[in-house]
């Protein structure tokens, strides 16, 4: 559901028409988008070697973070590492 809405049930049976009416509505709290604040930083000795770190939030909360990377080259080939 994208925005809020109201709605009502018709009670009715073979013997009683419409014998009550019951009203309902549902309201809609929109989510927000989650925040990452990520940095990377190279290694000083080994040019190979990448560091990430950062933060990530989300007005819901969290439960794990990937992070998926692959050779440029090839993505068939990737690696997953994550946090719970």
């Amino acid at each position: 559901m994208f925005k809020p809405l109201d709605y009502s049930l018709d009670t009715s049976n073979k013997n009683l028409k419409n014998y009550e009416s019951l009203g309902f509505n549902i309201d809609v709290i929109r989510d927000e988008y989650p925040e990452l604040n990520i940095q990377m930083k190279q290694d000083s000795l080994d040019i190979e070697l990448l560091y990430f770190y950062g933060q990530a939030s989300d007005d819901y909360g969290l439960r794990s973070l990937n992070l998926v990377y692959y050779p440029s080259s090839n993505q068939d080939n990737e690696e997953i590492s994550w946090w719970s």
